[in-house]
């Protein structure tokens, strides 16, 4: 487990405790109201940290496959991914093939053969869109008077499920990375 998903597992935990407090103590409509914020404030922070990690791995990846060049890992931190995340995926849609085509056709090749492979990986890519899709619905729906219908459970389900894809993205583009560096792509 990483540190952030080490975070979010605890920040689960405690307001889990939270909620078991309150039901112990006969508190249901404190319970409700708690319970209701909660699986809103879990949802963002799972998006944001989705949002930090996704980014951290293009700055890597940038990075790496430019030879560590400051001037080019600069040039795409300023103007492909701060404040640029959102751009990245089409959220309204259940896929991510808008990301992968920012790779090329080689990266999207790859990635849809290995989610024609792997259930896992296109459950956890559905539950990633899922979850952006929702977190946008939130900030720009009236966070206070959104109806969230997933409980915190459903939303942490879906956070470990989308993992699968947030983990496969590094060593994906690495891997096609590697099979696409020859100065003739370029």
């Amino acid at each position: 487990m990483n540190d952030v998903e080490s975070r979010i597992q605890a920040f689960f935990e405690e307001h889990t405790s939270l909620l078991s407090f309150l039901d112990e103590n006969s508190q249901p409509s404190f319970h409700s109201t708690v319970d209701s914020m909660f699986a809103k404030t879990l949802l963002l922070s799972i998006a944001s940290a989705f949002e930090t990690q996704i980014s951290e791995i293009l700055l890597g990846f940038v990075s790496h496959a430019s030879n560590n060049n400051n001037m080019v890992v600069t040039l795409v931190k300023q103007k492909a991914v701060d404040r640029q995340y959102h751009t990245l995926f089409a959220w309204d849609s259940n896929n991510a093939n808008k990301f992968f085509k920012l790779f090329g056709e080689g990266f999207t090749t790859f990635a849809k053969q290995a989610l024609e492979n792997d259930q896992q990986l296109l459950d956890g890519v559905k539950r990633f869109m899922e979850l952006g899709r929702l977190r946008n619905e939130l900030v720009h729906r009236n966070f206070l008077a959104y109806t969230l219908n997933d409980t915190a459970e459903e939303i942490i389900q879906k956070y470990e499920s989308a993992q699968q894809f947030v983990g496969w993205i590094p060593n994906a583009l690495e891997q096609v990375c590697k099979t696409d560096a020859s100065p003739s792509n370029y």
